[in-house]
């Protein structure tokens, strides 16, 4: 779904008064990191709703979405501001994303419908757990591993990094992890630049984990 490769792309819950956005109010910029926060939000988090996948290529479309706006790092702050709000008010921002965009959505009516299956959503694990931060090593260590042959994972750091989360071995590995990990491997697999993002986070000077990863020589 093309809509919903446009909000990975640019996220790197909806929107809370505490929320230091850079967009206008009520500007196109803002309605499209809202669009981009609520899809991806009812993607993978919100157990009640999943994007509907019509509407949301025709409000992208009514919204003037174009390729260059990608890399908009007005629209990407935002947009990551926003989802980090999200998640830490998950459950509201679920309810709000159900009155915004539902059927009789104050925003947008139909952008989300009730989900059937429950069995992949992520977001279980509260932002900034050890579950969470678990979860976003291994989905970035996968994605290098499948996708950046330029960049290698220092697979003592990452083993340390993970044990240090205070995690038990077995549970490292087993399914409950699972719709997390994907959840960010699709991040930076739909990212232009996935790579230089997972290295940004990651490499020598990661703003997340430095030494993680290295460059192959």
């Amino acid at each position: 779904m093309r809509a919903f490769t446009v909000a990975l792309t640019l996220v790197a819950a909806l929107a809370t008064p505490a929320c230091a956005m850079q967009s206008k109010p009520g500007s196109r910029e803002e309605k499209l990191v809202q669009f981009t926060v609520a899809t991806f939000m009812a993607d993978n988090i919100c157990p009640n709703v999943i994007v509907n996948a019509p509407v949301a290529e025709a409000t992208l479309k009514g919204l003037g979405w174009t390729d260059a706006l990608k890399s908009d790092p007005i629209l990407r702050a935002d947009v990551n501001e926003l989802l980090t709000s999200s998640r830490e008010h998950q459950d509201a921002a679920c309810r709000d994303i159900e009155t915004n965009y539902g059927p009789n959505g104050k925003l947008v009516r139909d952008l989300v419908k009730p989900r059937e299956d429950k069995r992949f959503l992520g977001g279980r694990f509260p932002i900034g757990s050890p579950e969470d931060r678990a979860a976003s090593i291994r989905g970035a260590t996968i994605y290098v591993h499948r996708s950046c042959p330029a960049l290698d994972v220092d697979r003592s750091a990452a083993w340390n990094a993970l044990i240090g989360l205070g995690i038990k071995k077995e549970a490292l590995y087993d399914d409950s992890m699972d719709a997390d990990i994907n959840m960010r491997i699709r991040v930076y697999s739909a990212n232009p630049d996935g790579c230089g993002l997972a290295w940004k986070h990651y490499g020598e000077h990661g703003d997340v984990l430095p030494n993680l990863l290295t460059h192959k020589r």
